[in-house]
């Protein structure tokens, strides 16, 4: 996939390289997309660490912490899969197609969590922090005998 960046350049856009599997899977490409899908799959678990820590002060990021989990987790461990596939040169499963459909469907996912978290989220956000500050005005509940 990456030998010859004008020849990758010239060739990504005709059916015969983009529907057809490599014959010899190149050593700087194996190492560089097991790279970048082992560092998405890092990056679940450091996002979820970091939300972790939030959600004990703010419960709503629960919500955001799951979303950015689900699709690095899941982009990295398909295109790990992808990637063996590749490695080991398999018929139609080696094809630079499939690694074109994941990173369009990783960038639609993360452009649809990033529009919730600007604007779904704050609003949830700022109606939680609102409750908040009314709430601690209001007296506790009384145990009912």
């Amino acid at each position: 996939i990456f030998m010859n960046p004008v020849l990758y350049l010239k060739n990504l856009f005709t059916s015969d390289w983009f529907f057809t599997s490599p014959d010899v899977p190149s050593k700087r490409a194996l190492i560089i997309l097991v790279c970048i899908f082992t560092v998405m799959i890092l990056l679940a678990f450091l996002l979820k660490l970091y939300f972790d820590k939030k959600t004990k002060t703010i419960p709503l990021y629960k919500e955001l912490k799951n979303r950015y989990f689900t699709l690095f987790l899941t982009s990295g461990i398909i295109g790990l899969v992808l990637e063996f596939f590749y490695f080991e040169a398999i018929p139609y499963l080696s094809m630079p197609f499939f690694f074109t459909i994941l990173f369009l469907i990783f960038l639609i996912w993360l452009i649809i969590i990033v529009i919730y978290q600007l604007f779904g989220f704050k609003k949830q956000l700022h109606k939680y922090q609102q409750k908040m500050r009314l709430e601690k005005y209001l007296p506790a509940a009384r145990r009912k005998r």
